[in-house]
């Protein structure tokens, strides 16, 4: 998926809540919900944003 899919998508990010487990310890995070977490991370301009494994 490209960067362009990724932000016209960007509506369509969720996960379980095992996955928001992974995602908040995996970042080392205290907040409750990850994913407009997540979001705002993926729209700021200045992301890198690299895709690793087949995830």
């Amino acid at each position: 998926m490209a960067m362009n899919d990724l932000i016209q998508n960007i509506d369509k990010i969720h996960t379980t809540a095992l996955g928001t487990e992974r995602i908040r310890k995996n970042l080392q995070l205290e907040i409750e919900d990850v994913i407009p977490w997540c979001k705002v991370r993926i729209l700021n301009r200045d992301a890198k944003i690299e895709r690793t494994g087949e995830n």
